[in-house]
């Protein structure tokens, strides 16, 4: 897991440290909701948060399926925006916590994003090595061989 971590305090965190950080302060956030929005809103949301991680992950350490966890984080992390826009709405969460909540989720929707089409390229590239064909040089030799 120590791959996963980049250096504290940089501008422009991976992923995981991001989505870590977020659970973090939903963690801290869940503290100052009343007791039923707790359990309705902010456990919710902290469990999310945490499955986000655990997604990410998976996704980083098992290459072989990595699409399909990263389809998880995407499914996750898209229920726990629509959880967080809905608490904001209903006033549980301040607009203050909101904005500072919803920088990390930018950056990790862009982090996602990008690891999204990075984890298929190479799916495909894979893919495309075994499908059978090989490669150029393997056919030239077989030409030259018969």
């Amino acid at each position: 897991m120590q791959e996963l971590h980049n250096v504290k305090g940089s501008r422009k965190n991976g992923i995981y440290v991001d989505c870590k950080q977020l659970a973090m302060r939903l963690y801290k956030l869940s503290f100052t909701m009343a007791k039923r929005d707790r359990v309705i809103f902010g456990d919710r949301m902290l469990s999310l948060a945490l499955d986000c991680v655990e997604d990410f992950a998976f996704a980083y350490q098992y290459p072989e399926r990595r699409v399909e966890y990263t389809e998880r984080l995407i499914f996750d992390f898209g229920r726990l925006k629509e959880l967080m826009r809905m608490a904001c709405d209903l006033k549980i969460i301040s607009t203050k916590h909101y904005v500072t909540i919803f920088e990390y989720v930018e950056r990790i929707d862009e982090g996602v994003g990008k690891y999204r089409k990075y984890g298929i390229s190479k799916v495909q590239a894979a893919a495309g090595s075994n499908d059978g064909r090989g490669s150029g040089n393997e056919r030239q030799e077989e030409a030259t061989v018969s």
